[in-house]
């Protein structure tokens, strides 16, 4: 996935080499959204484990489970 955002970067950056303020707004906005879809893709791998690249405790479910 990594990769993916990569290339994806650079052919944005290619696509928008003439003109330098365009390329930086473009480029912003794409690594923006795969940073924030690359960290989604990490918190809802494994949301309740540690294999996951963010660990969430599910004490508020155990809470109502209890109740």
């Amino acid at each position: 996935i990594l990769i993916l955002f990569a290339l994806l970067i650079v052919t944005v950056g290619m696509v928008h080499a003439d003109d330098r303020i365009s390329c930086a707004i473009a480029l912003f906005l794409v690594a923006s959204a795969s940073a924030s879809a690359f960290v989604l893709l990490l918190g809802y791998d494994h949301p309740f484990n540690a294999r996951g690249g963010v660990f969430v405790e599910p004490t508020l479910l155990r809470e109502l489970l209890v109740q």
